[in-house]
């Protein structure tokens, strides 16, 4: 997808990295709450074993089991800064509610985000600052 949108804007008008970088930032926290939201139904209702999202050096972030078992890994772009001194991990128990609230930073070559994942609530959200 982000491919095809590279090809056209290239075709089209000459691209600004800037335009591109914001296209993988938009992607990537796209993706992101998707896997976040997979990570919840996972959770959801399973007695039997629970699930982390945890990231790894600012290379990638992984879903895994209590059985050490990768369910889902993704790449984090070059040149990201990832700050998670505030929640090492998002998880939520089976009720689907979040079992740590935090908040991660994550720099980019242009922005800076954060996600949230608030007490008490179902999902995490990502927001600029």
């Amino acid at each position: 997808m982000l491919a095809i949108i590279s090809i056209l804007l290239l075709l089209s008008a000459p691209i600004h990295v800037s335009t591109l970088e914001t296209q993988v930032e938009k992607q990537f926290f796209k993706t992101m709450e998707m896997d976040i939201l997979y990570l919840q139904s996972l959770s959801y209702g399973s007695r039997t074993s629970s699930y982390k999202l945890s990231f790894h050096n600012n290379f990638s972030y992984s879903i895994t089991s209590t059985a050490k078992e990768v369910v889902l890994k993704r790449k984090v772009p070059d040149g990201w800064q990832i700050n998670d001194t505030t929640l090492k991990k998002i998880a939520f128990n089976d009720d689907g509610l979040i079992n740590k609230a935090g908040t991660i930073f994550i720099h980019t070559s242009h922005n800076r985000f954060k996600v949230v994942c608030p007490f008490g609530k179902g999902r995490c959200y990502v927001a600029e600052y």
